[in-house]
């Protein structure tokens, strides 16, 4: 569509669209000036309003569930360490960053590789990272009373065996006799750590030790022994478990189904079991918390290694009547310990293609005091399995389970730390290493049944130490500390932050390296590691196979097992105290180890009465203190008889 316009009517919308065009613009004109007036202004600061938030959440449960009522317990520490941690003030003073970085000082980006955290700071040297301490003590300990009765009837009920409980301390004292450092004094406090190690090779100094327990003994001791022996490998545990331990072989199901004929039902059979006990501690420790290349005593240097192994076992058996026993494995005593020594040589593989060139600054940290690695573990189970059982035929299949106890305490720790080049010690090094075992079984059975058919089994029990200690570090201590290092010890004793001595640009020990990394501790260290494991079980059961089953001819069927016990300790240490070989003293180094391994094996009756005598004369036997000749026993605290007893019974043996 065509529309023709007269001219007048272009010229009023021009004119419109003009004017409208001039009052955006003078309105436009007006705000911005109002605005730049108003951004000079200060305005006013309101107070800031404060809200409060209420984090108690209420909430009403609208329906009612009878029986529901849950108030959790709160978690609180109990007892407290036989070790005060010690206490060190560190006073860090943080470098100062220049004001202008100087046009001379290298930047991040050229320097070489291998420099341990370097910025632009001024001069001196770097603040490096705190070593940081491991004060580690647990206590695990087990308490278990099952002395079952089982009486089926049709024969008279076995006379309670009342000389268990002494029998029991006393061949706990025989055990604990074996160690020659149970008299010492636990450290309390990180003075008394030293003193102990001390004290330990004063004793091993004096050479005051049975000779059929010593198996070997001097500066360092490396190889396996078992049983006093040196051998080539150790036994494998899985291989000596006894029969109840063993993995049973599950059969493949048959392909083709046979067809069977009915029966007029299964023969009657019994079984008993009344051994069976599993007792096992289990311990790893390993510290690399002081990892370094090389390190520097200007005190002594006091090394040991020590691990005393024993075994107390009471397996003497009494068949009363014609039984056919069958034939059982014997019990059997092991004691394995391994020593290791390896040394790494980490530090030469981070150096750089330079092997002349020194390093030009370091990264110290400084200790005012004593530095402590201490790990003191103790683990001990306490088993009374004391059964008491008249047996008799029920006319089906019947299977009876009065032992079959587990008990297990297993601890497994890692202190790691940071590496340092260099560690220098103004005081003196103690790295000990302790693992103290035993076990004590007293399982003398009493079985009677003239003309059972049955099969019995008494024995099978074992008992296993296994201790393993491994170190990793220089192999020999290099006389002397060199002069740059004690410049640097007393640098660091005035306080002030120690700047690099210049002995170390043309030491051998750092060519190639561009930077140090270095702590200095103006005390001493004390690097300790404690394992003590003790199992001790009773398992001394009485059976009385009723006649009447006898007569019938029941018992052909029947499966009497009153051993197969297994009691077990696991410990290794793994030490890592250098990466690289160079180690200096100033000092004297006091190095010792010493490896103790014994079996005590029972003779005699074993103290056990004859159960046609009268309780009141037993009484009477326990009562008279002319009747105890196994030594004295002062200081020897008898296991608890009942749950009301403290579970701390052999706080004298477990240290």
């Amino acid at each position: 569509m065509y529309a023709y316009l007269p001219p007048y009517d272009e010229i009023i919308a021009h004119f419109i669209g003009h004017w409208e065009f001039s009052e955006e613009t003078a309105r436009l004109r007006h705000e911005l000036l109002t605005f730049r007036y108003r951004e000079n202004e200060v305005p006013d600061e309101e107070a800031l309003r404060l809200h409060e938030l209420d984090v108690i959440q209420p909430h009403a449960i609208k329906y009612f569930q009878p029986g529901v009522e849950h108030t959790p317990h709160p978690y609180e520490f109990y007892g407290h360490s036989p070790i005060d941690p010690a206490r060190i003030k560190l006073e860090p003073k943080p470098a100062k960053r220049p004001a202008e970085q100087d046009d001379s000082e290298p930047s991040h980006k050229s320097l070489p590789s291998g420099v341990i955290g370097y910025v632009h700071r001024e001069a001196g040297p770097d603040l490096g990272p705190d070593p940081g301490e491991v004060l580690f003590v647990v206590k695990q300990q087990i308490f278990l009373e099952d002395n079952d009765v089982l009486d089926l009837g049709g024969a008279d009920r076995p006379l309670v065996d009342l000389t268990v409980t002494p029998r029991l301390a006393e061949m706990l004292a025989d055990t604990v006799a074996v160690n020659p450092f149970s008299a010492l004094d636990v450290p309390s406090d990180v003075s008394s750590m030293g003193d102990f190690v001390i004290a330990v090779q004063q004793t091993i100094a004096a050479d005051d030790f049975a000779p059929d327990h010593l198996v070997a003994s001097g500066d360092t001791l490396s190889g396996i022994y078992v049983n006093g022996e040196m051998a080539e490998e150790a036994p494998l545990l899985d291989d000596l478990l006894p029969e109840p331990f063993q993995p049973q072989d599950t059969p493949e199901p048959a392909e083709e189904t046979v067809q069977q004929e009915a029966s007029s039902g299964a023969e009657a059979s019994l079984d008993l079991m009344a051994g069976g006990n599993l007792l096992v501690n289990v311990a790893q420790l390993s510290n690399s918390g002081m990892l370094t290349g090389v390190i520097g005593v200007q005190g002594d240097v006091r090394q040991l290694d020590v691990i005393v192994q024993s075994n107390c076992v009471s397996d003497q058996d009494t068949l009363v009547g014609e039984i056919a026993a069958s034939v059982a494995p014997p019990t059997m005593a092991l004691n394995v310990a391994t020593f290791t020594h390896s040394q790494l040589d980490i530090a030469s593989s981070t150096r750089s293609g330079d092997t002349e060139a020194g390093p030009s600054n370091w990264s110290v940290t400084v200790v005012q005091g004593d530095l402590v690695f201490a790990q003191w573990l103790v683990q001990a189970t306490f088993i009374y399995d004391n059964d008491i059982h008249v047996l008799n035929s029920t006319g089906s299949q019947s299977n009876f389970v009065t032992g079959a106890n587990l008990a297990q305490n297993i601890t497994s720790f890692s202190a790691l730390g940071t590496y340092y080049d260099l560690i220098i010690i103004g005081g003196t090094l103690y790295d000990a290493n302790f693992i103290v075992q035993s076990n004590v079984l007293l399982d003398d059975d009493f079985i009677s049944g003239d003309g059972y058919a049955g099969s019995v089994s008494t024995g099978g029990n074992l008992l296993y130490n296994g201790a393993s200690i491994s170190n990793i570090g220089a192999g020999e201590w290099a006389l002397g500390l060199p002069s740059h290092y004690q410049q640097a010890l007393e640098d660091a004793e005035d306080g002030d932050r120690p700047a690099m001595p210049s002995g170390f640009l043309s030491d051998a020990d750092y060519a190639g390296m561009s930077g140090l990394s270095v702590l200095i501790v103006t005390g001493s260290i004390f690097d300790l590691h404690y394992v003590r494991q003790l199992n001790v079980l009773g398992d001394a059961d009485q059976v009385a196979i009723a006649q009447a089953a006898i007569l019938d001819d029941q018992t052909a069927n029947w499966q009497v097992t009153t051993g197969s016990n297994a009691l077990i300790n696991l410990a290794a240490i793994v030490d890592v105290d250098t990466l690289g070989t160079g180690a200096y003293v100033d000092g004297v180094v006091y190095s010792d180890a010493i490896l103790i391994q014994a079996d005590i094996l029972s003779c005699g009756d074993g103290g056990r009465f004859d159960p046609d005598v009268l309780v009141t004369e037993a009484i009477a036997f326990l009562g008279a203190d002319e009747g105890d000749d196994c030594g004295d026993s002062d200081g020897v605290i008898a296991a608890p008889t009942h749950h009301d007893a403290s579970l701390d019974a052999m706080q004298s043996m477990l240290v």
